[in-house]
């Protein structure tokens, strides 16, 4: 009996440090974390909101696109990879052109922001958040 208690807590002591080295690796690797909001009404006409405070898309019609433009730059680091990632109500409407590429010393990216408006959405104003974060390569 003693053998198996010795062989679970080998096995636990493992596990948690695999978890240590993992979550100490993500800390160290991220070197740029940003979220900006991202919102859209969809309407029966089409409207433009050009404020920089967030990533708006303004109104767009059901079955309608709306496109927004980020640029994303590397003046810091040798190589860096690129995530951008979608949260909230537009996670299933918002793609992005590039998502898990490296950008070089010295490099921008650009990257296109697409809002793809369902047929059978209901009207009403949309909201949700674009993260994006730089990692050592």
């Amino acid at each position: 009996m003693k053998k198996n208690n010795l062989i679970v807590l080998i096995v636990i002591i493992m596990l948690i440090v695999s978890l240590l080295v993992y979550l100490s690796y993500s800390f160290f690797n991220v070197i740029l974390y940003r979220e900006y909001l991202i919102d859209l009404t969809v309407g029966s006409s089409l409207g433009f909101n050009v404020d920089n405070d967030a990533i708006h898309f303004g109104i767009i019609p059901k079955g309608g696109v709306g496109e927004r433009y980020i640029y994303v730059d590397n003046f810091d680091m040798e190589k860096v990879k690129v995530k951008i990632k979608i949260y909230g109500d537009l996670k299933n409407w918002v793609y992005v052109s590039d998502n898990n590429f490296y950008l070089n010393k010295g490099k921008v990216g650009n990257v296109t922001i697409y809002a793809f408006v369902p047929e059978d959405a209901e009207y009403g104003d949309y909201g949700g958040k674009l993260r994006i974060i730089l990692t050592r390569f």
